[in-house]
């Protein structure tokens, strides 16, 4: 098969969730000798064609004006275009088009290319999207041949919205299992650990304010909080300094190339505590990267985390919002050896299930069973 994975902008320098996934599933695709493209989006300093990490990109623009209209214009009419062009350099005719998005709306980027052609198409929807005007769009994903959700949840809200049933298949995001397992703890001091971009959404404010609880039972406690360094908010700088917590809290950014794995297998909890899911995937995968290490984890009580999750079973699920919740829950599996174990065991278990072959091979069969 030859395909085509439709996508938003796609850079070297993040480490966007999207982009990783894709870049794993185009990688595999190809190693099983099914030519993989990635059409990316066309902004300022990207080369129309790259090479990245032996998958090529290509990316064209129809309209130059940098405004936010025109730009979001720009990201669902210059798919078609890049598709053609890659075909046309590649002297190949895609089989298979792939288009990934949170917002329904994308789908027009994906109904646009190649439209009288036999090609087969199919919607990723990854998350909830922060646009409600993008649901409008929602009952043109009935034109297209399947919309793959990776939580029962999006599947759900798509119905309600005028998606027929019938065209949505249920497949997990996929986490590399051969860059996170577990390596060997070299530090005692009791260890609580956060990665992620440092933003609201991603819930980091609730964990400053927990530490100061946590460390008033526990005193040598470190927290260790990874952030990508182009969301790091000197705000924060200023809460810790408040909250006179900074002899127990190191901040380090992805900017230090650090090694994720041996971070998250150091310490003794991971702490993910979401707010909502809005414009975060709907299973989030810093979750089982972190089971895959070995290291149990604390998110949030969300209802689409709950599909994924038992609590005191696979994780503990902390009330969302709520440093005490937080700061409880991290105290509970601190002094909880038997707690911890268990979690341990069982999270590490639940991870099988979402490594890239089984995932990338659940794609696969997918395309084979609906191809022209």
């Amino acid at each position: 098969m030859n395909i085509a994975i439709i996508t938003n902008s796609f850079k070297k320098s993040t480490l966007e969730a999207t982009k990783l996934t894709t870049l794993q599933l185009a990688k595999y695709f190809n190693s099983k000798n099914h030519k993989t493209i990635v059409i990316g989006e066309k902004t300022r300093n990207l080369k129309t064609t790259e090479l990245m990490d032996s998958v090529k990109i290509y990316r064209k623009s129809i309209i130059s004006n940098k405004s936010i209209f025109f730009t979001r214009l720009n990201q669902l009419i210059s798919a078609p275009k890049t598709i053609r062009y890659a075909e046309k350099q590649e002297n190949i005719k895609f089989n298979i088009i792939h288009n990934i998005s949170a917002s329904p709306i994308h789908v027009i980027r994906l109904l646009l290319s190649n439209p009288f052609s036999k090609t087969t198409k199919i919607h990723t929807i990854k998350s909830i999207s922060k646009s409600r005007l993008g649901y409008l769009a929602t009952p043109l994903l009935n034109l297209t041949d399947k919309v793959i959700v990776n939580n029962e949840l999006v599947g759900k809200k798509l119905i309600r919205q005028g998606l027929n049933k019938s065209k949505i298949r249920l497949i997990r995001s996929s986490i590399d299992l051969k860059k996170f397992k577990p390596h060997k703890k070299t530090t005692k001091t009791p260890t609580v650990f956060f990665y992620g971009p440092f933003t609201e959404r991603k819930g980091i404010n609730y964990l400053i304010n927990a530490i100061p609880l946590v460390i008033k039972e526990i005193p040598k406690v470190k927290f260790i909080l990874s952030v990508k360094f182009n969301t790091y908010d000197k705000k924060y700088d200023k809460l810790i300094n408040n909250l006179c917590i900074n002899d127990n809290v190191k901040i380090i950014t992805t900017k230090e190339n650090i090694n994720l794995p041996k971070y998250i297998s150091n310490a003794d909890i991971v702490v993910l505590p979401y707010p909502n899911l809005i414009a975060t995937e709907s299973n989030p995968l810093s979750i089982f990267e972190s089971m895959a290490c070995k290291t149990p984890v604390i998110t949030s009580d969300l209802k689409e985390l709950r599909v994924l999750l038992k609590h005191k079973e696979t994780a503990l699920l902390a009330k969302p919002k709520s440093p005490e919740s937080i700061a409880e829950n991290i105290l509970l599996l601190l002094s909880n050896k038997r707690l911890k174990s268990k979690l341990t065991r069982k999270g590490f278990k639940l991870s099988k299930e979402f490594g890239l072959k089984k995932i990338a091979n659940q794609h696969l069969k997918l395309y084979n069973s609906i191809s022209k």
